[in-house]
């Protein structure tokens, strides 16, 4: 990812836009601190909060039933 695209989510459009963002790649590159920051500085931008609901345990709840 280049520093264009992170700057361009930084600014929070994708949720107004009502986009998701996936950020896939091999383990320990940074994706989860990327989606939190990301995640964390939308929010501060609206002037909300928020919960980081990690992926896994949704698939985990998903799996289980």
């Amino acid at each position: 990812m280049d520093l264009g695209q992170i700057r361009k989510l930084a600014t929070g459009r994708f949720i107004a836009n009502g986009e998701a963002v996936l950020l896939l790649g091999p383990p320990a590159v940074g994706k989860t601190h990327l989606a939190v920051a990301i995640g964390l500085g939308a929010l501060a931008l609206d002037g909300k909060r928020g919960l980081v609901d990690w992926l896994h345990e949704k698939i985990r709840e998903e799996e289980d039933h």
